[in-house]
């Protein structure tokens, strides 16, 4: 039997010479979804229809859930299948689209494995939480990527990301919706879990220091954000100054504020954390270069009052990951250290009144 859990609002996209993304909130099939990752039976698929008007000549690669940064492989975890175009879904072949489903149920399982295998290798800490409530305890938003190459053409490099290959682009964009009748909890606070990695590992003086900040034009009396770090790499890296980090423009909240806060057991993203308030445009969370296979466990926490909020359009919060990463000097064997972007997300704040129309008009309902 198969069943429909969600057909997507997306606009057509049209596939060219470079790499397409689209997000997918799966927020409103979180009960639905997560059974899928513990049956041994059933199966998630993506679908998708395309069509052209002449045979494209070309292979499209499709991924789920790539992580910002990553290099799309056909071995990877990510990887669920190509789209190809020949016959059904050309046009002057008198065939309207073609749909492809794509088995994304491998794609859960593969992050659940990989996380599970970097917790169990102790390169990756989840403050308390296990692999399977890191993923799925939380609204996800997981990002469908297209490849594609013409024929005859090749693939990108293993280990080539979009800082090193034009051809390579991804955005991380996922929705945050907020129902302005929703006023159970005033304030409340929705987490949202990531991990960070090193993006480059060239051994040079000087290179591979991140900086992670926040960028926001947020109204200050509606909106608090904060950025939870697992207690184990809040010690290794800026107890004391010993490890080589530093938080600016942050403040670190204290048990008893954690304690005392209105927001309860929520006012912590899982058991072992250390919670930093955002206080300042001008913050940084500054990490040193580290190990190819450690990676951080953290999240972003967003609190909102909807009684100060209006139906709408509200704003983004860029969450930037900067690396010193070297340059290779043209015509030289010289390297410049350069501090460019090198990962990060972007949530869109919306706010909606079920009770209003598409056009702000109040919903009249009949008998």
């Amino acid at each position: 039997m198969q069943e429909v859990l969600l057909e997507l609002p997306i606009a057509p996209v049209t596939l060219g010479p470079e790499p397409v993304s689209f997000p997918i909130e799966l927020k409103t099939l979180r009960e639905k979804v997560a059974p899928f990752a513990e049956s041994a039976t059933d199966n998630l698929f993506l679908e998708l229809d395309a069509e052209a008007e002449h045979s494209p000549g070309a292979v499209w690669e499709v991924y789920f859930g790539l992580p910002s940064g990553a290099a799309p492989e056909p071995e990877g975890p990510y990887y669920i299948g190509n789209v190809v175009l020949f016959g059904q879904g050309i046009r002057d072949e008198h065939h309207n689209h073609e749909s492809f489903r794509l088995n994304v149920q491998t794609v859960y399982d593969g992050i659940i494995a990989a996380v599970n295998q970097a917790v169990s290798a102790g390169t990756l800490n989840l403050g308390g939480l296990t692999a399977d409530e890191w993923v799925h305890a939380q609204p996800a938003h997981l990002c469908a990527k297209v490849v594609i190459r013409q024929q005859g053409g090749v693939f990108p490099n293993f280990g080539d990301t979009p800082i090193n290959n034009k051809a390579l682009a991804q955005k991380n964009l996922a929705p945050f919706d907020i129902n302005v009748q929703d006023d159970n909890l005033v304030p409340n606070i929705i987490w949202k879990n990531f991990i960070v990695g090193q993006p480059f590992f060239l051994k040079l003086q000087g290179a591979g220091a991140n900086r992670l900040s926040i960028e926001t034009q947020l109204a200050r009396d509606a909106f608090k954000l904060y950025v939870g770090i697992t207690q184990y790499t809040y010690d290794r890296f800026f107890r004391e100054d010993r490890g080589g980090g530093a938080i600016k423009g942050f403040k670190k909240l204290s048990r008893e504020e954690l304690c005392e806060s209105k927001l309860g057991d929520r006012a912590k993203p899982f058991p072992h954390a250390v919670v930093l308030r955002w206080e300042n445009k001008e913050n940084t969370i500054e990490l040193p270069a580290f190990p190819e296979k450690l990676y951080l466990g953290m999240s972003l926490g967003i609190e909102y009052n909807v009684k100060k909020i209006k139906p709408g359009n509200i704003g983004e919060i860029n969450f930037v990951h900067r690396c010193r990463i070297p340059r290779l000097v043209a015509g030289t064997k010289c390297f410049e250290i350069e501090d460019i972007v090198a990962g990060g997300f972007t949530i869109l704040v919306r706010a909606n009144d079920p009770s209003k129309g598409p056009k702000g008009r109040e919903r009249v309902s009949r008998r």
